[in-house]
């Protein structure tokens, strides 16, 4: 079978969306039965034995209008990509594809990581559980939290732009979210869907072996970056809260992307109160597989529905604990396992305070023993067999 696959990025660019995809496509060529052409704007990605991939200019864009008018514009080329295969997937936002690649009688697969077919900014928030909010409304809030005036507002006044974006996703033959919470969530603003589609979890992330060698002053890892919805103000604030206390048995690894004014306030924590924090900024996935090995604890104050949270997932596959906010599909994925007990409330600092504090007053060998009953848990719930079993049967159906 002759699948084209548009990706707009493709691992090691991108975050936890890109992995996926890369892992999905590494699991759907190792089985020899699929002709994999990757189309993407990355100019280096990661190799996949099997497969073809081509970079190309019209899939880079800086946001989804642009995107979309690329592709639009670049419409003839599609249509011979298309022409060429079988089936046409879609793991991102190139969803002006659907159209062409229905006209000329192909088979559609959109795998959804995130929201996007229902909010502008693909995010939904926590909050909503039991009132969802004008996506107008929510675009303005989360856009605010980081960017200008000018961009919040344009990104605001685009959002009727997802009327399409939904009625393309529903051309779809199949589409796939990555969690039931996930599913759910989908089909709560876009009931239409429900008969087309189906929940496979993310293959699990490729993980070597890691020997837990874990520093004797407890140590916690923040991988997430000065992002909103991932709760940098939350963690923040229970930092200004541990301080107060002169709570300080513990040290802090901060990474991803900061802003200036961001560093400045890690750094005046710092320096106020004493606190244990080293920024490290972003590093490559490798350099923070290793500070797993000598990590206690993984701090995940998200305020939104996490679809799956592949930074949760890859700390407790290498025996971290994950210390999250109770949002998601994280207490879906995360049922009957030792993580259960350290979840706290969504956008309570005084929460996540204690919670850090009953892991920094555990000895090192209860952790170890806490980490490693995690790992074979997890192991065996992301059975990577299991998932390429079920991603060959939407290919294949």
């Amino acid at each position: 079978m002759r699948i084209a696959v548009f990706s707009e990025k493709l691992w090691p660019e991108g975050s936890g969306g890109e992995l996926a995809t890369y892992l999905i496509l590494k699991l759907l060529a190792s089985t020899g039965d699929f002709n994999l052409e990757v189309y993407t704007s990355t100019r280096n990605p990661a190799k996949i034995p099997g497969a073809s991939i081509r970079t190309v200019g019209f899939l880079r864009a800086s946001n989804k209008v642009k995107l979309f008018v690329n592709i639009l514009a670049s419409r003839r080329f599609v249509e011979k990509a298309i022409e060429r295969a079988d089936t046409v997937y879609i793991p991102r936002f190139s969803y002006p594809i659907i159209p062409v690649a229905k006209r000329l009688g192909k088979k559609v697969i959109v795998h959804l990581h995130d929201y996007q077919p229902v909010s502008y900014t693909a995010i939904i928030l926590y909050s909503e559980a039991e009132k969802p909010m004008r996506d107008f409304k929510r675009t303005f809030m989360i856009e605010y939290a980081s960017k200008p005036l000018t961009i919040t507002l344009a990104s605001a006044l685009a959002t009727p732009l997802m009327r399409l974006i939904r009625k393309w996703v529903g051309a779809a033959d199949r589409i796939i979210c990555v969690s039931q919470r996930h599913e759910e969530i989908i089909l709560r603003s876009a009931p239409e869907y429900e008969k087309r589609i189906t929940t496979i979890y993310n293959p699990p992330p490729e993980i070597p072996a890691i020997e837990k060698n874990l520093f004797e002053k407890p140590t916690l890892l923040y991988v997430s970056g000065d992002s909103f919805v991932k709760g940098f103000h939350i963690l923040l604030q229970a930092l200004r809260i541990l301080g107060r206390q002169r709570f300080r048995n513990f040290e802090l690894f901060v990474t991803g992307n900061y802003k200036n004014r961001s560093l400045k306030v890690l750094n005046s924590l710092k320096n106020r109160y004493g606190l244990d924090i080293k920024v490290l900024g972003r590093i490559n996935y490798e350099e923070i597989l290793k500070l797993h090995s000598k990590a206690w604890a993984l701090l995940l104050p998200s305020i939104y529905e996490e679809t799956m949270s592949y930074a949760a997932v890859e700390a407790a596959m290498s025996g971290t604990l994950p210390v999250s906010s109770q949002v998601g599909a994280l207490p879906e994925i995360f049922s009957d396992t030792p993580a259960e007990a350290f979840f706290f409330r969504p956008s309570c600092p005084s929460c996540l305070v204690d919670k850090i504090v009953e892991v920094t007053s555990m000895d090192g060998e209860e952790i170890a023993s806490i980490g490693n009953k995690l790992r074979r848990i997890m192991t065996v719930k992301f059975d990577k067999n299991v998932i390429k079993k079920m991603l060959v049967k939407v290919f294949e159906e």
